[in-house]
Parts: C-alpha cells; structure tokens; sequence
C-alpha cells in the first residue's frame, strides 16, 4: 500500500504565528495472531482490523497502525489517536506505543514480525456503538519529537477480561467508509522539557479539580491520577488511612533515568488500593525501569472467581535489560483469581498476589535488580508471588533461548494460605530467597510452599515453611523444592516442619520433556514432623548432595488436611520415577530420627531406584523401621538433641536450636569433612576446617 499523505490545513488568520493542524493517515496498518499457525501469517491487506482476547494465544489478536511524523511540528499543542469502530459486549483496549519500519505486507506475530512495544500511553472503553474512539497521548507525542522518532506505531491491546468478550472490530485506512484511523495534531512553538512532580491522593479530602501537587490540593481518586502522564523520576502519595478504589495502570514517559515511587504518606493504617474484583489488576506497570513501590494494601474484593485476577502485574517486554524494580513493605490480600485445574495450568499460574512476566521474541529481556521486601501475601490465589519468561529454553548442556534475570532477591516476605505455591521463581541466576515465611500454603490445591524453576545457583536460607496442606490427590505438598531445569541450587539454614506431604522435593521431571536438575546441595537444614515422607528426589535429578541436616520424626508428626492415597511408612528416605529415576545422591553427616507408634519408617532405596547413591556418617536412630540404606561409617545411637519434652509452638527460625546436641552426644566429631564452601552453621559456629565436623545441623560448641 501506498504511503497516505497527511491533511495539513492552516488557521487562517491574521496573525503572523499561524497554527499548523495535521489530520494524519496510517502508512502501514494490520493486526497479528500472538501464537499458532496464524502467528507467521499476514493479515495486513484487508480493510479491517480486529482485536482480541482470550486466554490462548492462537486466538488472541493486536492491531498495529503506523503513522509517519517526519515532517510534522516538533511540538504539540495537542496530539490525539482516533479508530473508528465497535464491539459486542464492552471492554477496555489498552494504548501502546512502538518504532521501527514495517509495512502492511511484513506484519506478522511471528519473531521480527512486528515492532516491540515500548511504552504504554492509554486506554478507551470500547462498546457496541460505532463511532470513532479518542486517546490523547499529546505529552507521549512531544517526548518522542523531542528524542528524533520521525514514526510511531500505536499498537491496541484488548486488556484482560473474565471471559472471551468476542472479536472487536475497527476501520482499516483501506476501508470503504473512509473513517479511516488518525492522528490528530495540532502544533505550537514550545520545546519538551520533562519536570519531576510528586502527586498526592487523598480519599477523604481530595479535590480531582485541583493540581495534586501538594498534600492540600491532593487529588481523591484513581481514575484521576490515570488520567495524567507522568514523567519517569515522579513520585504518587497516597494519604494513610484511605481507601482507593479501582485500579491504575500509570502512563509513564521514560524521559530520565530516575526512580518513580509509588508510596504513602502522613499517618495511620497502610492506604488501601481495591480493585473490587471489576479489574484483572490492582496495579499494573509495563516497560517501567526503575521503579519503587511500597507501603500499600493491595486487594480486590470480590467473591466471584474469575478467569484472571492479580494483585500488581509488571511486564518487561523486548526491553533488555531492566534495572532497579523494587516491591518492598506491600500486603496483598484477598485476591482470590481462577485456581486452575491442575500443576501444568500455565495460564492459571498467572493468578497471584504479584506477578513479574517478562516477554516479547525481539530482544533478550531480563531483570538486573528484581526486589521484593517485607511483603505479606494472605489469602491470593493461585499463587503469592510468580515471574515468568519467554526467554527460558534449554537443556543441561545447550542454551536455545535462556535468558536468566540477575540479581533478584526475596527477602523477609510471609506467604500464607495461598491457594497453591506461595512462591515461584524461574529463569534466574543466582536468586537469592531468604528470611521468608510459608504457612499454611497450597491450601486448595496440590503445590509446595515454594520452589525454583529453571534457574541456576539459587541460594535459599533461612528460611521457615510449616503447615502446607494436603489434599487428597495432590502430588506435592512440602516445603521447598529445587524443581527441574536447575542447577547447582543451594539450601542452607533452613527450618521446614509439620508440612503434610514431605520435607522437600529435588526435581528433574521427566526426561521426555527435556528435564534435569544438577547439583543441588541441601546442608544444615531442619525438617522437623513433616509427614508422610523426609526428602523426596522424583524424575531425572543427578549429583545432589544431601549433607548435616537434621530430619525428626516422632508421635506428633503431621497429619493430612485430607487422607494421603496410599499410606505404609514414613519414608526417611523417597526416590520417585518420573520419565527416569534419581541418580549419584550424596548422603553424609544427616541426623534421622524417627520413633512413632504405630507407622514405622522406611528407606525405600536399592540401587534400581536411586542408582549411584551413597551414604556416608549418617545416623539412623529409629524405634520402628523395615529397612536402612548401606553406609560407610553410620551410626545407630540417640544423637541426644537439647529439645524439651514441653515446646508446644513450633513456629520461629529459633525453634532450629532445639535440634543442637548435648556434651555425650555421639554426633560430635563423627562427621566427614564435604565441602571447603561451608564456613559455619545456623548460628554462624565455625565448621572445622579439618576432619573432625559434626554429624547434624549444627556443630557443638560446649555446653
């Protein structure tokens, strides 16, 4: 298609500073399918565009209109994007900017089909009356003449919805109506010149007609502050002690390099943002480096379980890298979305109390400085906290496509009574999760407390995860899990106890799906009364090494919300087959400590199921048990904990110390020295540096 010329009218008039107008016509325009055999095919020629939503990507489809700026005033005094067209049922279309040449015969949402989204500058409410549909992006617009950008792309996005609202339906520039889409401009002589401003909201005493500059003349509402631009570096206020109703998603111009920040001020209870479950998002942010937010109730209010709900989105598409994101001192509560129907539910995954997705096919993206801090997570579903990312494709020894995020650290969170996992965190190299609290997780569905996917070097520590629930059916209802696609993961000081359905779980899936999990190292933990089983190695795990931990069993062990499927012994020791079996498990220097009644223990080892393992200084000190693994050097004896016979709350980091040995202990100097990495234990007590460690979690220091 050809080129079409813009329609420059000029105000007539006397004055000599005339006023140039532009009613701009697309030079490209066309819409693209996000997956599926549609996503390589062209759909640029014809005289309609169309949008869609729906929760699989082969029937979800965006709009691209080009516009060609060269030429046209450096400034604008006014700057509006206009599409004619309608919908069936009413739904929100979401605004987004992008560059680069493409025309209406290259378009498609195959890799370098498409321009990359860069920025979002909008939304309109489509209903089922035709007629043409206005944004006014007019400071977007004088930031981009002010860098250069001689084009724009404006890509139209339907927002996430309950249900599959139907196709949209608008005016291509090849239509026969003529209402073709445009752009409005309307140019003046001023220069673009960014200026930082804090914006304050007050719910109570608020004025949506004053300037929001000053506590005084805060603004009351949401849907006021979205109505703005705001430069990146600017900061929003939120008055304690007020209700916020709605949600926000912030247009943000990147025009520095400054951190926005999202917060509170003045005094009382943490102001509260309420979606009131009309909304996918309490908050959202797209494309939006350094960014702060913090002391906020985030929730949505609703009784209804819909397709998709979250507390805060951040989506970082075809951006590179992303520095400085930080989520610190936030509750999200009672945000309850569609749980999905089992583990594999991709889509459902999405359901969380904060979610981090990282996607695009153009350009390698990823997180440098990925923060979350002093968080609660109560009542969310189906998750606490997720992150996802499209560029996470490999094997154990190829990288396809993996682009792991640096720097991520979660830190001193609590996640309690999420519907699955409380935490999940993927494609990332060296996260660091520590200080954390999961209580009563996976409530309503099978999941462990919290795990890693896909992510190598993770370090986990000290860390609590207790009452995770079992339903019956469930497959997975422990602490932690190192889950497949990793390497060389770390879990140190941590504290599992009275978890329904195991201690932990080391996963490499299933092999026919190109599955692994390399050198995981579990070392001076405490597994206290978790039931059913003590550590769990399912699918094709290799080389994990298993060392000082202490796992305790007796009369008081866990018992499942519902019955466990099938029920013999507690197992110290569970191998599981799962397109392969676990093999070359390290096991030294372990405390298992096993009296209970009526169930005994068992190993549920030989060298069909877990070939390559060894055993090495362990002691094994139960009343009842079938079987035990052959070791070198292991011991049968009390290791003589300092535990008393009285402690009826369980809960706290500090409960670990219960698990130290007295002065006769038979664990003292018995172990072997493993690895030259380890400096010292839970209590920061030096680890010898010569044969003589202990056996167990802590090394003796007296009495």
């Amino acid at each position: 298609m050809q080129r079409s010329l813009a329609v420059i009218i000029l105000l007539a008039g006397l004055c000599s500073n005339a006023i140039a107008q532009a009613k701009l016509k697309p030079q490209a325009d066309g819409y693209i399918f996000l997956s599926g055999a549609k996503m390589n095919t062209n759909f640029g020629t014809g005289d309609t565009l169309i949008t869609r939503y729906t929760r699989r990507g082969e029937t979800t489809a965006q709009t691209y209109i080009s516009f060609d700026l060269s030429g046209q005033s450096r400034h604008f005094k006014t700057a509006t994007f206009n599409i004619y067209g309608s919908t069936v049922c009413t739904k929100h279309v979401d605004v987004y900017a992008a560059f680069g040449n493409w025309s209406d015969a290259s378009l498609k949402g195959s890799e370098g089909g498409k321009p990359s989204r860069a920025n979002f500058i909008g939304t309109f409410t489509l209903t089922a009356t035709d007629k043409y549909y206005e944004v006014n992006i007019t400071p977007y617009i004088n930031y981009v003449r002010s860098i250069g950008k001689e084009d724009i792309t404006i890509v139209l996005v339907e927002r996430e919805q309950q249900k599959d609202a139907g196709i949209s339906h608008f005016h291509a520039k090849e239509h026969p109506s003529g209402k073709t889409p445009f752009l409005y401009l309307e140019g003046d002589n001023k220069v673009f010149k960014p200026v930082n401003t804090t914006y304050y909201l007050d719910a109570v005493h608020g004025n949506d007609k004053a300037n929001g500059t000053t506590a005084a003349t805060a603004w009351r509402t949401l849907k006021k502050l979205e109505s703005v631009f705001l430069q990146q570096g600017d900061k929003i206020l939120f008055k304690r002690g007020g209700v916020y109703k709605g949600s926000l998603f912030p247009k943000i111009i990147p025009a520095s390099t400054a951190v926005t920040k999202i917060g509170a001020y003045g005094e009382g209870n943490k102001p509260i943002l309420d979606a009131e479950g009309k909304e996918s998002f309490v908050l959202m942010f797209f494309n939006t480096p350094c960014l702060e937010v913090a002391d906020l109730t985030i929730t949505q209010t609703a009784n209804d379980i819909p397709a998709i709900r979250r507390g805060a989105g951040y989506v970082a598409e075809d951006l590179g890298e992303v520095k400085h994101v930080y989520f610190r001192n936030l509750n999200f509560e009672n945000i309850i979305g569609n749980r999905g129907k089992d583990d594999g539910d991709l889509f459902a995954k999405r359901n969380a109390g904060l979610v981090l997705e990282i996607t695009g096919n153009n350009i390698p993206t990823y997180m440098n400085g990925y923060l979350v801090e002093g968080c609660r997570f109560y009542r969310v579903g189906r998750h606490g906290a997720v992150n996802q990312s499209t560029w996470s494709k490999r094997t154990l020894t190829s990288n396809t496509n993996w682009v792991p995020s640096k720097n991520i650290v979660i830190r001193k969170n609590v996640f309690e009574e999420t519907a699955s996992d409380g935490l999940i965190v993927r494609v990332a190299d060296a996260p660091l999760i520590e200080y954390n609290l999961f209580r009563r997780c996976s409530k309503d569905l099978s999941g462990n407390a919290s795990f890693t996917f896909n992510c190598d070097n993770a370090l986990w520590q000290y860390n609590e995860a207790c009452y995770t629930v079992y339903n019956t059916g469930d497959a997975d209802a422990a602490g932690f899990d190192s889950d497949y696609k990793s390497k060389n993961t770390i879990f140190q000081y941590n504290y599992a106890h009275h978890n329904e359905y195991g201690d932990m779980l080391i996963t490499g899936g299933p092999a026919s799906s190109g599955g692994f999990n390399d050198g995981t190292i579990v070392r001076y933990n405490v597994f206290y009364n978790n039931g059913h089983h003590g550590l769990r190695h399912s699918g094709v795990v290799t080389n994990s090494y298993i060392y000082n931990n202490v796992v305790y069993k007796d009369q008081y062990v866990a018992k499942p919300t519902e019955p466990y499927e099938e029920y013999v012994t507690n197992r110290l020791f569970y191998t599981k087959n799962w397109g392969g079996w676990p093999k070359d498990a390290f096991y030294a220097n372990n405390i298992y400590y096993y009296f209970h009644d009526t169930v005994p223990a068992s190993a549920d080892l030989n060298a069909d199921r877990s070939p390559g393992s060894r055993f090495f200084n362990n002691i094994i000190y139960a009343n009842k048990i079938i079987d035990s693994p052959e070791q070198v050097n292991g011991l049968q004896s009390n290791p003589l904990f300092k535990m008393t016979n009285n402690e009826k709350n369980w809960e706290g980091l500090n409960k670990m110390r219960f698990f130290q040995v007295q002065p006769a202990s038979p664990a003292i100097d018995a172990g072997i020295k493993i690895d030259s990495t380890v400096i010292k234990d839970y209590n920061g007590t030096p680890v010898p540096e010569n044969e003589k460690t202990d056996i167990g979690a802590f090394e003796f220091q007296g009495s």
